[in-house]
């Protein structure tokens, strides 16, 4: 239960990490392309009142010309007033001269914002595209934590299942003997009990050493699925596996002393 806690609880904090980060590169891309609509409108705007200012000034031109023409044709009285209209006019082509100059920089400004904002949107779009990507793998990661998280609980139930033994009678953990090997280590000849003791120490030490490797591969393993900051269960303890070689050291010597009391009691016909 502790690991299927740890398990779904790893899934959540996963779960909202994503969310928030999918939610803030989604943010991010809605704002590049405001971002980039208005500066497009703005440059739309800038090269309509360019546009306007080159007609006025084209206008202003002709109509300068045609005053000039029309002051040398005038009358001597009239000069002085062309002119101060010439001057005035001179004054508002000057104007509208600056006026253009500024709505230039302007554009320029524009086409640069208008850049930086498809830069920004680009971005954006690659870090949401990341994003996805980063979800997809958490999404694989957990599912394969959960599968393994599995396969540790099923393996941890096998290991820790009791099974009934025909030599005491009661129950013992799985002790990996195969039938003919218990049968000759428990029930061999009444008269002839088992004397190869070697062979049993060293299946002994060999068990051992396999329960070992296994508990310290799969602390390893847990470590790596849960993390540092959350406790291993019991199950996975080392006293696990110390209790289990125990109780089959213990099973190994009740059979040996049932079967050195049964060459030495009872008649062959009845130990058989």
């Amino acid at each position: 239960m502790r690991e299927h806690a740890a398990a779904t609880s790893a899934d959540e904090r996963a779960r909202l990490e994503s969310s928030a980060e999918s939610s803030v590169s989604e943010h991010a891309v809605a704002a590049a392309t405001a971002k980039l609509s208005h500066a497009q409108d703005q440059l739309a705007r800038a090269h309509a009142h360019a546009s306007d200012l080159v007609r006025e000034l084209t206008l202003e031109r002709e109509r300068s010309a045609e005053l000039t023409r029309q002051l040398q044709r005038s009358e001597p009285e009239r000069r002085d007033r062309d002119r101060f209209e010439i001057e005035r006019l001179r004054a508002e082509v000057h104007s509208a001269r600056t006026e253009l100059e500024t709505a230039r920089f302007e554009l320029e400004t524009a086409r640069r914002d208008a850049s930086q904002a498809r830069t920004e949107l680009e971005t954006a779009r690659q870090d949401a595209s990341q994003a996805r990507t980063e979800l997809e793998t958490a999404r694989t990661e957990l599912e394969t934590a959960r599968r393994d998280a599995s396969q540790a609980r099923w393996h941890h139930e096998a290991v820790r299942t009791p099974q009934t033994t025909p030599y005491t009678g009661g129950s013992r953990y799985t002790s990996g003997l195969s039938p003919a090997s218990s049968a000759a280590f428990s029930y061999g000849r009444a008269d002839s009990p088992p004397q190869d003791l070697g062979e049993l120490a060293a299946y002994t030490r060999r068990e051992r050493e396999k329960f070992e490797a296994l508990n310290a591969a799969h602390q390893q393993r847990m470590q790596q699925l849960m993390g540092p900051e959350l406790p291993l269960s019991p199950d996975v303890a080392p006293n696990a596996n110390r209790h289990k070689l125990e109780a089959l050291q213990r099973h190994f010597d009740e059979s040996r002393q049932s079967a050195v009391s049964r060459r030495w009691q009872q008649p062959p016909s009845h130990a058989r």
